[in-house]
């Protein structure tokens, strides 16, 4: 099971925190990570939708139709960009434009992505309008379960709200608490979540 009695025991650990970047100081992919997949004549634009810190590059063949986040290399006109921040294979475009000094770069309050428990792994989902006791979907996860409503920062430990899919409830989905994030992924410089306003006793 994601969510077993061990992932629970050790939930009382610190959240980790791990920002991502492809990209060495000299402008080369870093050994850790894998080119898989080479795109040519693409348009980047500053402000990744995932992080606000890197940029996103329109691609008809990607997911959503967007590679999103993605990092300048040396030379200039090459990015390469990853789909999930705990798989490290990227796709190298070769762009006809400069995102250098662009306006588009802004902060993100929550990370790119997150772990929960042993196996659970999540997405922040930009452009769903899904919301469950009143709170949007914010991360979409695997093994049939979403975070909904903002992250609980208590510091070093962060909590999500986790709901898991439930054909025979109304919104269709069942809460199963909050949850401690084991891993965060975030773009350089995202701050980390806001705090919500204290949730009302009983749904702890």
């Amino acid at each position: 099971m994601p969510f077993s009695d061990a992932a629970r025991g050790a939930a009382a650990h610190a959240t980790d925190v791990r920002t991502i970047n492809p990209v060495d100081a000299g402008g080369a992919v870093k050994a850790s990570f894998k080119v898989v997949k080479h795109v040519g004549h693409g348009v980047c634009q500053p402000g990744s939708y995932q992080t606000g810190t890197e940029s996103k590059c329109p691609a008809p063949a990607a997911a959503a139709g967007v590679l999103d986040p993605c990092w300048p290399l040396a030379p200039a006109k090459t990015m390469v960009c990853q789909a999930k921040p705990w798989v490290h294979k990227l796709v190298r475009v070769h762009v006809r434009n400069s995102t250098a000094g662009g306006t588009g770069f802004r902060a993100v309050a929550v990370p790119w992505g997150l772990r929960i428990g042993a196996k659970t792994r999540c997405l922040h989902d930009v452009g769903s309008v899904r919301k469950v006791d009143g709170h949007p979907l914010i991360y979409h996860c695997s093994h049939h379960h979403d975070v909904f409503g903002p992250l609980r920062d208590g510091g070093s430990t962060w909590k999500a709200h986790v709901y898991r899919t439930h054909a025979h409830t109304r919104s269709g989905y069942k809460s199963l608490g909050w949850r401690t994030v084991v891993i965060a992924w975030k773009g350089a410089d995202a701050p980390p979540p806001a705090t919500p306003p204290p949730t009302p006793s009983g749904l702890l």
